[in-house]
């Protein structure tokens, strides 16, 4: 099985798209300019980058979109 690239998808849309080809667990890592510390994410960020930890899991590294 494949990772779907889901690049520049919302975290809401890629998790769905995971979900469908049978990848249930996911970490987020979430990218800050320097100087900055995100808190949290929200559906509304942007994956930038997914790796495959296991068979059945990826890491996304998401960022906050310039405007909302």
């Amino acid at each position: 099985m494949g990772i779907p690239d889901v690049i520049g998808f919302t975290v809401d849309e890629a998790v769905q798209v995971l979900d469908t080809v049978g990848i249930i667990h996911y970490e987020v890592e979430v990218l800050s300019p320097p100087g900055h510390t995100e808190s949290g994410y929200d559906k509304h960020y942007r994956v930038i980058r997914i790796n495959a930890v296991e068979s059945s899991k990826v890491k996304l590294l998401v960022c906050k979109p310039l405007k909302l």
